[in-house]
């Protein structure tokens, strides 16, 4: 058995003077209730009982999930529903458990996606949230704040976004819909709503995030991996809308065609580059409600380096005959029938 539950908010609503305030809301949770009082029970829990668990705070959600033995669905829903009604997130337990975010922060460090992604949220305009900070490390959740108003800071923004009326819940077991309804509705009833709306981000939206100066450049990052690679990055206005239409994954599926005639066939005749991604990563922060990304990465040879000017024509020409050729139907459908077939 398995449920999840999502809450409405994440890093971009981070306040500006604690940078990583939802990745350690999202850690503070689990440290004790008030009906289970014990630092890590649900974690002990689910260990004697065969189950597992995790959460993960992105940009405008965070989501928690489980999962467990059936037998004991029931009570592991009881103390998973805790996170969200009253949970202790003490002032001792406040100074040891950003440590754990401070550690988790030191191994993302060597991950050259972390870096890239850091890098390209210094482009957005000035005062987007997509420049936050998210991850959290002790620089700003202990450095830089002091731990009475971090703890008072963190008890606020719980209370402010950690609302019935933001969340989402998911639950799978083998089991009859109305039990599992009883189930949800005995632990979740005290979950408390404030009727609140999320953080309004409308401002940023309609493709004006990365209209900047900074975006529209070359870079030369040097990676942590030995790897050899350009990445072209687009921005266009938020897709969240389209996910039944899938422009983007249309839009991939032409640009990183491998057969004759497509655009890395031609860059492996010339012995420039070897292979080629293209789409979007989806996370949060590539795919968010103000915009989202469209990256072509392609891997380079050491010829590839040297005609790196030749092979951005290659690419840009490419994508105008695409443009002058226009939608393919016949193409998008057949896209289509292939997820059709995956899903089933």
């Amino acid at each position: 058995a398995a449920c999840g539950v999502c809450v409405g908010v994440g890093g971009f609503s981070d306040p500006p003077e604690i940078p990583g305030m939802a990745h350690f809301l999202e850690h503070m949770v689990f440290m004790g209730s008030e009906k289970y009082p014990q630092e890590n029970d649900f974690h002990a829990f689910l260990s004697k009982h065969g189950g597992t668990t995790n959460a993960k705070t992105d940009c405008e959600h965070t989501t928690f999930y489980f999962d467990v033995q059936e037998k004991y669905l029931l009570p592991t829903l009881d103390r998973f529903a805790q996170f969200f009604i009253k949970p202790l997130m003490k002032k001792d337990a406040i100074t040891r458990e950003r440590e754990i975010v401070g550690s988790e922060f030191q191994s993302g460090l060597p991950y050259d996606e972390n870096r890239n992604e850091q890098l390209f949220s210094s482009f957005a305009r000035a005062g987007h949230p997509a420049r936050k900070f998210i991850r959290g490390n002790l620089i700003t959740l202990r450095d830089n704040v002091d731990d009475e108003k971090l703890y008072t800071e963190l008890h606020k923004f719980r209370e402010r976004h950690y609302s019935a009326n933001r969340m989402k819940l998911a639950i799978q077991a083998r089991l009859s819909l109305d039990i599992l309804e009883k189930y949800v509705t005995t632990c979740f009833a005290d979950v408390p709503s404030n009727g609140l709306p999320p953080d309004d981000f409308t401002e940023f939206k309609g493709g004006i995030s990365f209209d900047t100066p900074a975006f529209r450049r070359m870079y030369k990052i040097k990676p942590v991996k030995d790897l050899s690679q350009l990445e072209v990055t687009w921005v266009m206005p938020s897709l969240l809308d389209f996910y039944k239409s899938k422009p983007l994954q249309y839009v991939s599926c032409l640009i990183g065609y491998h057969e004759n005639g497509s655009l890395i066939s031609y860059l492996r005749k010339k012995l420039w580059g070897f292979d080629m991604l293209s789409g979007n990563c989806e996370s949060g922060f590539a795919h968010s409600s103000m915009y989202a990304f469209f990256n072509l990465t392609v891997q380079l040879t050491d010829e590839g380096q040297k005609h790196l000017e030749e092979v951005l024509d290659a690419i840009f020409s490419f994508i105008n005959l695409l443009r002058m050729e226009g939608a393919q139907k016949k193409i998008y459908n057949e896209i289509y029938k292939i997820g059709q077939n995956k899903f089933m």
